[in-house]
């Protein structure tokens, strides 16, 4: 069996087996996630209207491939929205959340995550709780057990 194109033993052998196996499954993992989010769209729209209608700037977040996600969706959450949006790494806000939100600041904070299990990604949203006016979320990941999903859930 391959992964990546390198035959299996090989990748055992250089300790690489775990990473070719999540980098091969990415897509397959990420198309699941799109029909869900598709079969999903009038209760996302309802609440991204009402939380488009309320905030001043749309952050976009994650950690690696889960924030690459937020930089090619940055251009779209603009337009749609007619909102300020950023893409804005998770290990950016954990490490400066003043420099994102303050209490004067209303935000909708989009947090991409495969596990949901993330301590950086759990801590931005914790920071962006602490030191936002107002926040609302939306979490898409891959783990709806996952601990982001849980500190983010609040009734709309």
């Amino acid at each position: 069996m391959k992964y990546l194109g390198i035959v299996k033993e090989e990748l055992q052998n250089t300790g690489a087996i775990y990473t070719a196996r999540e980098i091969q499954q990415q897509p397959a993992v990420w198309q699941k996630i799109y029909n869900q989010v598709k079969s999903n769209a009038a209760g996302i729209d309802t609440f991204m209207n009402k939380a488009a209608g309320e905030v001043d700037e749309i952050i976009l977040t994650g950690a690696g491939t889960s924030a690459y996600i937020g930089i090619c969706l940055q251009g779209d959450y603009r337009n749609n929205f007619g909102i300020s949006t950023a893409a804005i790494p998770t290990t950016d806000i954990v490490t400066h959340p003043q420099h994102y939100f303050n209490k004067n600041k209303k935000v909708l904070l989009v947090s991409f995550a495969r596990s949901g299990n993330s301590p950086e990604s759990c801590a931005a949203v914790d920071l962006a709780e602490q030191f936002s006016g107002k926040l609302f979320h939306l979490v898409i990941t891959c783990n709806k057990e996952g601990d982001l999903v849980t500190k983010s859930r609040k009734p709309i």
